[in-house]
C-alpha cells in the first residue's frame, strides 16, 4: 500500500480586520505653540543668550570621544571633539563664516556647509519650525527615549526632509 498525504483544507474566508482607530493629531502649528509655551514662552526664550552642551560621540566601531558644543545667540556655533589620541577637531560659525580646524590645519567652509552651521547656531529650533510651519506636518506619534513625541516633518529644498520630535 502507498500512503499519500492528504492536501490541506482550503483556507477559510479572510477575517475582517478589526477597525483601527486613526489617531487625530494636532496641527504642526498647535504642536509648535505648545512647544514654545513648554519652554516658557517667547519672552522667556528671548532672555537666553547662550548654551553649552557636553556629551559623547560614539563612532561606528564603538569608540567614544568627548564633545562640547557652545551656542551663542543669534547664530554662533562651536563644536569641539577630543579624539582618543588627545587631538581635537573643531568646526564653527562665527556669525558670518563657517570654518573647521583639525590637526592638519584650519579652513573656511563652503557656503552650503556654513549655512548648516549657522542653522545649528540657533539656540532653539522654534524659530526654524515657525518659518516652516506651513510645510510642517504632524505625521505620527512615536516614542523617543521613553517619551511620547509628535513627529513633525517638512520637505525643504529638493530631497531634504527636516524632522522634529516634540514631546506630546
Amino acid at each position: 500500500t502507498v500512503s499519500l498525504p492528504m492536501p490541506a483544507p482550503p483556507p477559510g474566508p479572510p477575517r475582517k480586520e478589526e477597525a483601527r482607530e486613526i489617531p487625530v493629531l494636532p496641527s504642526a502649528g498647535e504642536v509648535i505653540a505648545r512647544y514654545e509655551q513648554a519652554l516658557g514662552g517667547a519672552e522667556a526664550l528671548k532672555k537666553i543668550s547662550s548654551r553649552v552642551m557636553k556629551g559623547v560621540s560614539i563612532e561606528s566601531r564603538g569608540d567614544e570621544s568627548p564633545v562640547e558644543i557652545v551656542q551663542q545667540a543669534p547664530n554662533k556655533f562651536l563644536s569641539t571633539t577630543t579624539m582618543k589620541n588627545g587631538m581635537t577637531m573643531s568646526y564653527g560659525f562665527n556669525g558670518t563664516t563657517g570654518w573647521m580646524m583639525s590637526p592638519r590645519g584650519a579652513r573656511t567652509l563652503p557656503p552650503d556647509q556654513a549655512d548648516e552651521l549657522q542653522y545649528r547656531g540657533s539656540l532653539f529650533p522654534i524659530s526654524r519650525m515657525q518659518s516652516l510651519a506651513t510645510a510642517l506636518r504632524a505625521n505620527r506619534k512615536d516614542t523617543l527615549d521613553g517619551k511620547t513625541v509628535y513627529v513633525l516633518t517638512a520637505r525643504v529644498g529638493g530631497d531634504m526632509i527636516e524632522r522634529y520630535c516634540v514631546d506630546s
